[in-house]
């Protein structure tokens, strides 16, 4: 793995801590008046990371291998970012 790949790799995981630290606010902020704008920013930091991850999947088409490493290095952590995400929406109604 060259010096960009890794450099791109630290940015993607970064990325994707940062959207699961606006969740957590966005959780811990339920019932206050700064829920809705930490909810709105965790979700488009989700979305973004959701669809980076994507893009990538979809560069990597002819490199199978490469893809399937992408996907067990990233695939989980997307897909529980997705999962806590969707939790955001279902707090507010209790």
């Amino acid at each position: 793995m060259g010096p960009a790949t890794k450099a791109s790799t630290f940015r993607r995981n970064e990325t994707v801590a940062e959207a699961g630290e606006e969740i957590e606010a966005a959780m811990e902020s339920v019932g206050t008046t700064y829920f809705n704008d930490d909810a709105e920013i965790a979700k488009e930091l989700t979305r973004d990371c959701v669809t980076k991850y994507e893009a990538l999947l979809t560069k990597c088409e002819g490199d199978v291998g490469r893809k399937e490493k992408i996907q067990r290095s990233m695939g989980l952590k997307i897909e529980q970012l997705k999962a806590e995400c969707n939790l955001i929406d279902t707090a507010h109604d209790d």
